[in-house]
Formats: C-alpha cells, sequence, structure tokens
C-alpha cells in the first residue's frame, strides 16, 4: 500500500457531551451520520480501493456510508478498536479528574507510565497498531481507507513520529477528520493530520 486515509468515526452523543468513550458500542449520532454522509462525498474524488473498520458500531456505520456512495467493501479488523478505558468509559474529563485526580492528566502526557484503571494496558495498544501497520504496508492495494477512533489515531501517529516526543495532549483528533500516512519501503511516514474541510460545507459545522 501506498497511501492510508485514517478517518475517526462520525459523533455519537457521548463525543457530543465531552465524555470518554472506549468500548461502550453507542452508533452514530444524527450529527455523526451526517458527518459521515459528508466524509462519503469527500472520498468520491479519491481513488480509495478498499476501507477497513473497527468492529465498533459508530465506526462501522461510518465506514458503510462511505463505502455505499463510493462502491466499496468493509473490511472490519480487531487491530482498529478504541482503547478500552475502563473506569473511565462516561466520564467526561472533569468527572474523571473529581474521582482519580491527576491520573487522567499522566496518562495523556505519558500513556506509556501509567495505567487505566481496569483499562486496556498500553502495550497492548502499541501492539495492535504495529500489527495493522504491519498489515497495511503489505496489502496489494494502492490506496485504503480505515475508519477507526480518536486513541488508535493519536497512537499510529506517535508510533510514527515518536511516543515519548509527541504525547496525546499535543495534537487533536476530531470526529469525521481525515488524516493521512504513506509508505515508503514498508515504513510509515505522516502526509497529514486531523483535516475536516469537508464538514465546514453546507453550513456544517
Amino acid at each position: 500500500m501506498e497511501k492510508l486515509f485514517l478517518v475517526r468515526h462520525g459523533e455519537t452523543i457521548w463525543n457530543a457531551e465531552r465524555r470518554y468513550i472506549g468500548r461502550t458500542d453507542l452508533p452514530l449520532s444524527e450529527e455523526g451520520a451526517k458527518q459521515a454522509r459528508r466524509l462519503a462525498q469527500r472520498f468520491s474524488t479519491e481513488k480509495v480501493e478498499i476501507i477497513f473498520s473497527s468492529p465498533l458500531k459508530r465506526a462501522i456505520q461510518t465506514a458503510e456510508i462511505i463505502g455505499k456512495e463510493n462502491g466499496l467493501k468493509v473490511e472490519v479488523l480487531a487491530e482498529l478498536v478504541e482503547v478500552d478505558f475502563g473506569d473511565w468509559e462516561g466520564l467526561t474529563y472533569e468527572e474523571i479528574k473529581q474521582k482519580f485526580g491527576d491520573l487522567i492528566d499522566r496518562w495523556l502526557f505519558s500513556p506509556s507510565k501509567v495505567e487505566i484503571p481496569s483499562g486496556e494496558k498500553w502495550e497492548s495498544v502499541t501492539q495492535r497498531v504495529k500489527s495493522f501497520l504491519d498489515q497495511m504496508s503489505h496489502r496489494p492495494e494502492k490506496t485504503g481507507l480505515a475508519v477507526t477512533h480518536g486513541g488508535v489515531i493519536k497512537t499510529i501517529v506517535g508510533s510514527i513520529l515518536d511516543h515519548k516526543r509527541v504525547p496525546f495532549a499535543s495534537f487533536l483528533i476530531s470526529n469525521s477528520s481525515v488524516s493521512a500516512i504513506g509508505f515508503a519501503d514498508s515504513r510509515p511516514f505522516l502526509l497529514y493530520l486531523n483535516d475536516t474541510c469537508h464538514l465546514r460545507k453546507s453550513g456544517l459545522k
């Protein structure tokens, strides 16, 4: 593969309420479905050959909307599932701070050194991402698209740029944003990050 688009799924109710959502399997909200349709329009001019998706509903729905409009099949990959936020699931940042003190801040700046209570270990997240990138580097398609989650995309970007120097808190991955990576000699490199221009058309935010 030469190029892979990384798409964060459309908005859910918890996203709108700024709640941490990992493995909680919520569907897209009405706004999220609208965002997915805008993504489908954006990719109508790209030569995407295949769509990959996380197994969670919000990602699959986004992928299927893009795929239906562009005649592309969706392949579900377990490696693309979101980070399990354990005891933080469904809580806002402020609620997590109240219950767990500065643990959330330490995780955002150095996730490899902090464990989420009852959540997924960082080693598991990075291993999943490494496995996914290895698969993509050897795929026969030239251009693919992966619909996944903010935590996964940040982990992918961090693995390319250096996790120790690029904490999660240093950049944003918005709902229905598009980032892109390329491959050279089977090694991934970053092309661009968190593009949301397609959402600003026709009155969409």
